[in-house]
């Protein structure tokens, strides 16, 4: 599973409508603790990205995380 999202969706602190950033960092947290046995987890913040700036990088990092050796 790739979980990513733009930076700016919060700043410098204040969470913005829902704090997606926030909330991607514990559900993948939350996901992580439950240790299910196939599910391999990465997740990332695009710097400087909101949610619609980041989809073209989304695609080409999920694309590259997902099809990695």
């Amino acid at each position: 599973v790739f979980m990513s999202i733009g930076g700016l969706e919060e700043t410098e602190g204040k969470v913005t409508e829902a704090g997606i950033v926030t909330e991607m960092k514990l559900l993948a947290d939350i996901l992580q603790k439950r240790h299910y046995p196939n599910l391999h987890l990465r997740t990332h913040v695009f710097e400087g990205e909101t949610h619609l700036s980041g989809v073209a990088a989304t695609m080409s990092r999920g694309l590259r995380v997902i099809y990695e050796k």
